[in-house]
């Protein structure tokens, strides 16, 4: 982990690798995360893009709202979250999305989170599988034959930051 200077932290043990505690940045930015506009299930939502995870994921909470049920993995995953730490995944959701101005659903199968700080997120496998295309100077995602606009403005020119917010920092 690391791509950050001291200054950054405002907060650093210097015994972090004796006691295994994080160091941790603390921070208030506007937002600058990528949202787009949905549907799960034919229930409106707010998908987030991060092109740093590599699994679709949701949480308990909000896989409760817009599944009607959840399936069990045949195999226990263990992924390894922002914060650094690892969390078992038991149960998938499979769903029907849509996006604002899409022409047709796309079957999407999300690992359920238990504790998990995001409601929904696309990754990078998705990204791919679609050949979708970010468009950051358009504010816009393209996928199959369709462009959907962010929800929420980008206003930040510096993205590292806004992933140190959302990590807590094991080394530097």
């Amino acid at each position: 982990m690391g791509n950050h200077s001291a200054e950054e932290c405002s907060k650093y043990n210097k015994n972090h690798y004796k006691d295994k505690s994080n160091n941790l940045m603390i921070r208030k930015n506007a937002d600058t995360f990528i949202f787009i506009p949905s549907k799960i299930n034919s229930r409106d939502a707010n998908i987030l893009i991060d092109t740093s995870s590599v699994s679709n994921m949701m949480s308990l909470k909000q896989s409760q709202h817009f599944c009607r049920s959840l399936q069990p993995l045949e195999k226990k995953v263990q992924l390894l979250v922002a914060n650094g730490q690892y969390t078992q995944v038991t149960q998938k959701a499979d769903t029907q999305i849509s996006f604002d101005g899409g022409k047709s659903d796309i079957t999407i199968t999300f690992y359920v989170v238990d504790e998990f700080v995001d409601d929904v997120i696309l990754g990078l496998k998705f990204l791919q599988q679609h050949d979708a295309k970010l468009l950051l100077k358009n504010r816009s995602l393209e996928i199959a034959d369709q462009s959907i606009i962010f929800s929420d403005k980008i206003d930040n020119d510096n993205p590292d930051f806004d992933l140190a917010d959302k990590i807590c920092l094991s080394k530097l």
